[in-house]
């Protein structure tokens, strides 16, 4: 079936194997022309822990409803139940068990559950090598002249020690490592492995689907300057939220499949933003929200107009940097800072928009006027649909939608990295992100730590 499997790869072909002789039917997952190539081949794949698995069988069984015999649309799932805990939900898999298989409408769940084909740890989802493979096998198994790609994870936006490259480590870090997304039966120090977002970049970047036409992150704080940074090159939209997800399934994966599959003729975004504009999606996804009263959002954003941001977050850091010798500027800048929104409790990541806007109104500069207006403007040029935008929170407001930012003081950007003989500047430095807009150097010149933000999600830390 394949030409070349690396040894990581090589349990996940063999359960494939038999997956696809259980659940594939030749009739169901016929391509969308008479060359068996079909219009889309969406890749599900990650891993959201044992306690979470009846999300993805969710989607699983919803994909089952929405996907016809005759429909040039396919979906292939390659997911990893998670560890056998107290919290397990899974029913259609046993723990530590590779789900690798094409969904078809008759793709029969209750034949996923095979005890021989537990990988556990064997198979490692954060390997760029590994996701390379699984690309490589849905372009040569599931050809199409369109590729999607869900992640389906846990994920924390930029964070300092868990983005730190694993080939500059000289330790182990002692703190949980999430990034873009973990694995959880793959452990360090007792601590779960996970994929940083370059590494899911070269993953992409080295396979034979080197460009994607929409890359759906299904998981927390994607929407974040420094993680969208390294993905926009290989996809032409993403669809990412600023937020913690609190979504029970990935209701937004199906919808996307069905709309695509309902409409043979119509453009890509077009049948996106129409999709995120369903009353119907909208109820659902919103509902978590509602019931914590937390903010949230999703978005679809325009991957290559992601990189007319840069020269003016470069402006912006510049110009703070400039301003901030000025005692009166510099106060005026650390209560800009203390009234920004921060996106949750957890992490250092606030929003862009909101902090640019308050910069300009509480110093009053001109210069940080004309940036904040050039930066909403794009961010409005970037985003194409706004129906899934929650805001619930009263004391914390956000009547748009944005991308988050890092922002800390001086002291916390020079602090080591704990286990890992670096620092967060280090750290830092080495995003493309900064490499695009020098924002560390801001970092490393503001010596105030942001207190009483307005926070949109409140988190248990």
């Amino acid at each position: 079936m394949l030409k070349k499997i690396n040894l990581n790869f090589f349990s996940a072909m063999l359960l494939s194997a038999l997956l696809f002789v259980a659940c594939s039917d030749d009739s169901s997952s016929s391509g969308g022309d008479s060359n068996g190539i079909a219009r889309y081949t969406a890749i599900i794949y990650g891993q959201n822990g044992g306690g979470m698995e009846s999300s993805i069988e969710g989607t699983m069984r919803d994909l089952k409803l929405v996907l016809g015999d005759k429909e040039d649309v396919r979906v292939l799932l390659v997911y990893k139940y998670g560890l056998d805990n107290a919290t397990f939900d899974g029913t259609l898999a046993y723990p530590g068990q590779l789900l690798f298989f094409e969904v078809t409408k008759d793709a029969d769940l209750t034949k996923l559950k095979n005890k021989s084909d537990i990988v556990r740890g064997e198979v490692k989802l954060y390997d760029p090598e590994f996701l390379t493979s699984v690309i490589d096998y849905a372009h040569d198994s599931l050809p199409a002249q369109e590729y999607l790609f869900f992640l389906e994870a846990h994920g924390e936006g930029f964070a300092f020690d868990d983005d730190y490259p694993k080939s500059l480590r000289t330790a182990l870090a002692k703190q949980t490592v999430k990034a873009a997304m973990q694995d959880e039966w793959n452990m360090w120090s007792l601590h779960y492995e996970a994929m940083t977002m370059p590494e899911l970049a070269e993953g992409i970047r080295n396979s034979k689907v080197p460009h994607f036409k929409a890359i759906l992150f299904n998981n927390c704080l994607m929407g974040n300057m420094e993680t969208v940074e390294d993905i926009y090159p290989y996809t032409d939209y993403v669809l990412a939220s600023e937020h913690s997800l609190l979504s029970s399934r990935g209701e937004l994966m199906t919808e996307m499949v069905e709309s695509l599959v309902a409409d043979k003729d119509g453009d890509f975004e077009e049948i996106a933003k129409g999709t995120l504009a369903d009353k119907e999606v909208g109820i659902s996804w919103k509902s978590g929200y509602i019931q914590q009263n937390f903010n949230g959002d999703f978005q679809l954003l325009k991957a290559e107009l992601v990189p007319d941001l840069n020269p003016i977050f470069k402006k912006l850091a510049s110009r703070l940097v400039k301003l901030y010798s000025d005692e009166k500027m510099r106060k005026a800048i650390d209560k800009a800072a203390d009234k920004t929104y921060r996106v949750e409790n957890e992490v250092d990541l606030y929003d862009a928009r909101d902090y640019a806007n308050k910069l300009a109104k509480e110093t009053g500069d001109e210069t940080l006027k004309k940036i904040a207006k050039e930066l909403s403007e794009k961010i409005d040029e970037l985003t194409l649909s706004r129906n899934l935008e929650a805001h619930y929170v009263e004391d914390a407001p956000l009547d748009h939608y944005s991308l988050s930012i890092t922002l800390v003081d001086k002291e916390t950007y020079n602090e080591k990295i704990i286990g890992i003989d670096a620092t967060n500047r280090d750290s830092y430095e080495l995003t493309t992100f900064h490499k695009e807009t020098g924002w560390g150097d801001w970092l490393n010149t503001n010596t105030h730590v942001p207190t009483g933000n307005p926070i949109g999600q409140e988190l248990e830390e």
